[in-house]
C-alpha cells in the first residue's frame, strides 16, 4: 500500500536494542517502531530546546546569565528538586 511516509530500516547493536525494549516496557508501547519514533521525536525536541537556550545565552550579558542561574537554582530548591541549604 503506498504511503506518503518515509521508511527507515534500522539495524542496532544488541545493547541498544535492549534499551529500546526496556523503554517499550516501561512506557507500554506496542512496537519497536513506535518506541523508536517516540525516542527520535523526543531527542529532536531536546535538540531544538538546546539550540534555543544557547541562542538566548549568547544574547545575554554575563550579569544576566548569573541572575538567571540564581533564579533557576532558587526555583528548583523551592520546588524540592535540590536540597535546602541551612
Amino acid at each position: 500500500m503506498p504511503t506518503k511516509n518515509k521508511r527507515i530500516n534500522l539495524t542496532v547493536p544488541e545493547a541498544l536494542y535492549a534499551k529500546i525494549q526496556a523503554f517499550r516496557e516501561e512506557n507500554g508501547i506496542a512496537s519497536d517502531a513506535s518506541a523508536c519514533i517516540q525516542l527520535i521525536s523526543a531527542q529532536l525536541r531536546g535538540m531544538e530546546t538546546t539550540k534555543s537556550m544557547l541562542q538566548l545565552m549568547g544574547q545575554c550579558t554575563p550579569e544576566q546569565l548569573m541572575a538567571l542561574t540564581k533564579e533557576g537554582y532558587t526555583a528548583l530548591r523551592e520546588e524540592g528538586f535540590l536540597p535546602k541549604l541551612e
